[in-house]
C-alpha cells in the first residue's frame, strides 16, 4: 500500500495508492493507519503519533503556569471504551 501526503501552497493531499483519503469508506483508512502503525519499528516515532492521537482527540484541561518555570502546562485524557 503506498501513502502520500503532499504539502505546500495548493497541493496539500494525502492518496492510499493514489486515492484521495476523503473519497476512502473509514474502514480502508483506518486499515491503512493501522498498517503504518503496525510497520513502524521506532519507539519514539510511535509514541509521538499516540501522543499527536490523544491530543488531537482527548478532553483538554488547562492545568496553568508553572511557578517555577513559567511554562503552561496542558493535559489531555482520552477514554476509549
Amino acid at each position: 500500500m503506498r501513502h502520500e501526503y503532499t504539502e505546500g501552497c495548493l497541493q496539500t493531499s494525502l492518496l492510499i495508492n493514489n486515492v484521495d483519503v476523503r473519497n476512502l469508506p473509514i474502514d480502508v483508512l483506518k486499515n491503512a493507519i493501522l498498517e503504518i502503525v503496525n510497520n513502524e519499528t521506532d519507539k519514539s516515532v510511535l509514541i509521538d503519533f499516540w501522543c499527536n492521537m490523544v491530543e488531537l482527540t482527548g478532553d483538554y484541561e488547562d492545568l496553568g503556569k508553572c511557578s517555577q518555570c513559567g511554562d503552561y502546562i496542558s493535559k489531555y485524557t482520552l477514554n476509549i471504551e
